[in-house]
């Protein structure tokens, strides 16, 4: 205590630093900040999380989060593809076997990005991924909510799991499965939409797009920021439905279910050489 003394009387910086750190703190425990609000993937408009918004409106579903309206994107060339684990956003994200194009890069005027790929084999799209993913982290507070995507009626299937006790309640992960009419969408969408511009570039290539497809959202976030990855692969909801259709989605589950295991180590950054994403099943009747 001797000690104590001697160094208050002989350390005025000591002591200041002392009393503002008891301060502050009790001013921190009465007034906590907000909790950050996060901008999710799948907004509406020309956001970059807005890039899927004419194909969840022909799902019947909702895309209502914040948005900027300055959007500007661009057309990669063609090259010789990416495969395996890509980074995007200071993420991993797995992709299904195969060689996969970068169709479209974009940025909007708050920083969110996108980025759009496209697997092409025997002169036909075989898949589409869109990745999106906001700034980690907005200055602005707001409710914490999941985001509409994961509460889908009309979904084939969906899975949510939110934040576990003592975890962030910014900490969510959910998937949906849709079945998508992708004339019917490209139709409807703006010239600008994102995911139109992309398939727009095959049509002069002669790569044939699959009329249906069947769209896996996958969602997550943390108090760090969010990442939505969605990825469309032929098939069509009397596939899951009609004969043999019982057989399939079990199949079709156990699928996502792995691949929702490696998007989560990818979130986490954590994803290890012998981490490969298993060929999708059939999804065709």
């Amino acid at each position: 205590m001797a000690a104590f003394g001697r160094l208050w009387r002989r350390a005025p910086a000591w002591r200041l630093c002392l009393i503002g750190g008891v301060v502050f703190t009790g001013l921190a425990a009465m007034f906590p900040p907000p909790l950050p609000h996060i901008p999710w993937p799948g907004s509406a408009g020309t956001s970059a999380g807005g890039a899927s918004a004419s194909y969840h409106a022909a799902a019947g579903t909702t895309t209502d989060a914040p948005h900027s309206d300055e959007a500007y994107g661009s057309l990669p060339p063609f090259g010789a593809g990416r495969s395996g684990t890509i980074p995007f956003a200071g993420h991993q994200i797995p992709l299904p076997p195969g060689t996969w194009q970068d169709l479209l890069v974009m940025r909007t005027g708050d920083g969110d990005q996108a980025l759009i790929l496209g697997r092409i084999d025997g002169g036909k799209l075989t898949g589409l991924m869109l990745a999106s993913a906001p700034t980690p982290t907005s200055n602005s507070a707001g409710p914490v909510s999941l985001p509409p995507a994961c509460y889908v009626p009309s979904a084939i299937a969906q899975n949510v799991t939110p934040s576990g006790p003592g975890e962030s309640p910014l900490r969510h992960a959910c998937w949906t499965l849709l079945a998508i009419d992708m004339q019917k969408a490209n139709q409807a969408a703006d010239p600008a939409d994102p995911i139109r511009r992309a398939i727009d570039r095959l049509a002069p290539l002669d790569i044939a797009v699959p009329t249906e497809m069947l769209a896996l959202n996958s969602i997550r976030s943390d108090e760090t920021g969010a990442l939505a990855v969605r990825l469309f692969l032929p098939g069509s909801d009397s596939a899951l439905t009609g004969a043999g259709g019982k057989a399939r989605m079990k199949g079709l589950g156990a699928w996502i279910d792995k691949y929702e295991a490696l998007l989560r180590k990818g979130y986490e950054h954590s994803l290890g050489t012998g981490d490969k994403v298993e060929p999708e099943p059939h999804l065709l009747p």
